[in-house]
């Protein structure tokens, strides 16, 4: 082999040697959340499941709203009428037009609160190993989709420490959870109750076998739907008043 040859695989090898100390001595991650710091996703993320998870539980029993505006109670929980008419004999007037999105509101309010109480603890956290933690306010956003919680988290963070820096501006994390197709269930029964003043709960088991649709108080006043999730176990709970009939009549 050449002297000449020898020089230039010498001057390719120092190369490749400085390139690859100059990628891990100042490498900087920008891409939008998805190559941010794993230790703060991961943590966002335990953290959101948890909020998720608690504020579900705490709306199920109570008509999928945090404070009931207008409610009966039932078995110690003030429970949501989804639809509701307070004369007899008359359909009730459906007071979620869209219930699916108003309980979507009710988890967003809860979990930006908790979203934003986590990533103080994590940034005094992070402080404490060094790391200088800067973020914007952090804006939370929900989809609820089929078997699942979407959370957003939008906001820019940068998170530094000695040369390596990561960013992001946009933070999605997925939470399995089936409030959406409850919800959408209840939302078909308050407007069939608006309709007809009934809703055919036996059609429905056999057209949806994975749920469980029972009318639990059947008094002449108040309707108690209960919607259950076979797999889990989960129940919603939901008031109607419709074509409410006299008692004793």
């Amino acid at each position: 082999m050449k002297k000449g040859q020898i020089t230039i695989f010498v001057i390719l090898a120092i190369v490749i040697v400085a390139g690859i100390l100059f990628f891990f001595l100042f490498r900087t991650n920008i891409n939008g959340g998805k190559g941010a710091s794993p230790d703060l996703k991961s943590e966002m993320q335990t953290c959101v499941d948890k909020a998720v998870e608690q504020i579900i539980e705490v709306i199920l029993p109570k008509g999928g709203m945090i404070n009931p505006g207008l409610f009966i109670k039932y078995e110690g929980s003030n429970v949501e009428y989804l639809c509701y008419s307070p004369y007899y004999y008359t359909p009730c007037i459906n007071r979620h037009g869209s219930y699916v999105q108003d309980v979507k509101e009710e988890i967003r309010k809860f979990v930006a609160e908790k979203a934003d109480d986590c990533l103080y603890k994590i940034k005094k956290d992070y402080a404490g190993k060094g790391y200088s933690f800067d973020s914007d306010a952090i804006k939370t956003e929900i989809e609820l989709k089929p078997g699942q919680v979407r959370t957003i988290l939008k906001g820019n963070i940068e998170i530094i420490k000695n040369e390596e820096s990561y960013r992001f501006s946009e933070m999605e994390l997925t939470t399995k959870n089936d409030i959406y197709n409850m919800a959408v269930i209840a939302e078909k029964i308050a407007n069939q109750e608006s309709k007809v003043c009934y809703f055919n709960s036996l059609e429905f088991n056999m057209l949806y076998p994975n749920y469980k649709i029972e009318k639990l108080d059947k008094n002449a006043d108040t309707k108690i739907y209960s919607i259950t999730n076979k797999k889990n176990g989960k129940i919603l709970i939901i008031a109607i008043r419709s074509c409410a009939l006299i008692p004793g009549i």
